[in-house]
């Protein structure tokens, strides 16, 4: 270690007392005599260095001081803001949440003001397993909810299927794309009237029991008769694609007029709930 020399230890010591005595003899000598001397005036020129040290010291404290405060505001106002942000993202995914569940659901609606709905329940498709073995949907209504076999189900004004299997919280739907469903339809335009078998496609199903000696007219509209104890009347199902003969019958091709992949939602309602307004 290096050792501290007597003769620096003692002029540091004499600089700091020659610095105090001199800022004493100013104070009291200004405050006290008033008028300022040759001694004052020498003593200023050592003053001066003295006092602008000070006055840069305590702004620099001050300004240390307004910064820290700055600082502690800027993050309160971070933290309120943050709060605020992430109530709004709360709030924005919540009304984009109704805004799909609306546009989801928002043909339904419409088609339940023209209906007397008061027996239907609106379900959300859970499950769909649309292969050419079998066309079903399950729904997440039951029989807690109500529902029970050979109800329909519906979205907006086409007609999806029956109800063949039911659950306590939910229930199984077999469309009319599927080969074992038939529904008695007629012809919008031209009332040819003929049974719609599924034919386990999506975009495929066949209107039989059509005879040669009625018409029949592609694009034309099949609409559920009623016929039966199951389906009700007046839904949509498809339209004619084609037609060719097939000995005393025709061969006709339907399009269906609901594309089941593309939906998320479908009323069930119980034959008879449905009455046109």
């Amino acid at each position: 270690m290096k050792k501290i020399k007597k003769g620096s230890s003692f002029k540091g010591i004499g600089t700091a007392l020659l610095l105090s005595v001199t800022l004493i003899f100013f104070v009291v000598h200004h405050f006290f005599i008033k008028s300022p001397g040759s001694i004052e005036q020498v003593a200023s020129y050592v003053l001066y260095p003295v006092l602008v040290v000070q006055k840069q010291i305590v702004s620099s404290f001050k300004h240390y001081r307004l910064r820290m405060q700055d600082t502690e505001d800027v993050y309160a106002k971070f933290l309120e803001i943050s709060e605020k942000n992430e109530s709004l993202k709360s709030r924005i995914t919540e009304l984009e949440a109704s805004h799909e569940f609306f546009e989801q659901t928002k043909e339904l609606i419409e088609f339940q003001k023209k209906y007397d709905m008061k027996c239907a329940c609106l379900s959300q498709i859970i499950f769909k397993r649309l292969s050419e073995h079998e066309q079903i949907i399950m729904v997440d209504k039951g029989s807690y909810h109500g529902i029970t076999k050979d109800m329909v189900a519906v979205n907006a004004n086409n007609l999806l299927g029956k109800v063949i299997d039911v659950y306590p919280y939910y229930s199984t739907v077999m469309l009319v794309t599927d080969k074992r469903c038939n529904v008695s339809v007629y012809c919008a335009f031209m009332k040819t009237k003929g049974i719609l078998q599924g034919a386990n496609s999506s975009d495929r199903m066949f209107l039989t029991h059509v005879d040669r000696l009625q018409e029949v007219q592609k694009k034309d509209l099949l609409i559920s008769s009623g016929e039966g104890t199951v389906f009700p009347q007046g839904f949509k199902l498809g339209t004619i694609e084609s037609f060719i003969p097939d000995g005393v019958h025709y061969k006709v091709i339907v399009t269906p007029s609901c594309v089941v992949d593309e939906l998320d939602y479908c009323y069930l309602l119980q034959k008879g709930a449905e009455r046109s307004l």
